[in-house]
């Protein structure tokens, strides 16, 4: 009788032991994840504050490119088509990346309702109203967007701090002779305000009569021949 107590008790003894083990086992890994998730948190909170400041810099640098840009390419597309254009850029979210589109808006109404949700931060609208004004090349064909790139070039160029001239090929091609007078106007314009010199490559008559000098180059017996004009 006593020597089964005893085994009994030694069962008894080794299962609590077992159990103790355990229940240590379950404190050190209790302990460890704490201390990781601790650890987690901590990243987690560092990489909010990081897409904080990230979110910050790219609304910083948001303005600082809107503030260069939109005003000189709303003045340009006012004076080229004599209507009431306005150019802004915007930052859009494509495949996880941030990218930089632009629109312009078709009158003063839309310009307002614009400003507007920006004002509120109502970007349901917003987007909405970027997908009504996105096609504008029905107004002007490819117009519009040939004087857009001729502006990103004079405005980067100075930016950029590039040197030297800057050489346009057939800047009027896609604006025809109905609007080629205000363009060589613009560039004109351009020359004087960034004090730098544009070399055009032209057939138009009209654009060509706003540079400062002009050459005829006519070719003959495949021998190309400059004629200085004025």
């Amino acid at each position: 009788m006593i020597a089964q107590l005893q085994q009994r008790f030694t069962a008894v003894s080794r299962k609590v032991q077992q159990r103790i083990g355990q229940r240590n086992q379950l404190v050190s890994a209790e302990a460890l994840l704490n201390m990781r998730s601790e650890q987690i948190s901590s990243r987690i909170n560092a990489l909010i504050e990081g897409k904080q400041l990230l979110d910050l810099f790219v609304k910083s640098t948001e303005q600082r490119v809107r503030s260069k840009y939109e005003p000189i390419i709303t003045e340009a597309l006012h004076f080229i088509f004599a209507q009431e254009l306005f150019f802004h850029l915007y930052m859009v979210n494509r495949r996880n990346q941030s990218e930089v589109d632009f629109i312009i808006l078709r009158s003063k109404e839309s310009e307002d309702l614009y400003q507007q949700y920006i004002k509120e931060g109502d970007d349901k609208e917003l987007e909405r109203l970027v997908k009504e004004s996105k096609n504008i090349n029905y107004m002007y064909g490819g117009a519009v967007n040939q004087v857009l790139a001729l502006m990103l070039r004079f405005i980067n160029a100075e930016l950029l701090k590039i040197k030297g001239p800057i050489m346009l090929d057939e800047p009027s091609s896609a604006v025809g002779e109905e609007y080629s007078s205000r363009l060589g106007q613009l560039i004109s314009s351009m020359s004087k305000r960034f004090d730098r010199q544009y070399i055009l490559i032209t057939h138009s008559k009209s654009l060509a009569s706003y540079a400062q000098k002009s050459y005829e180059v006519d070719q003959r017996n495949f021998i190309s021949f400059a004629k200085e004009l004025k």
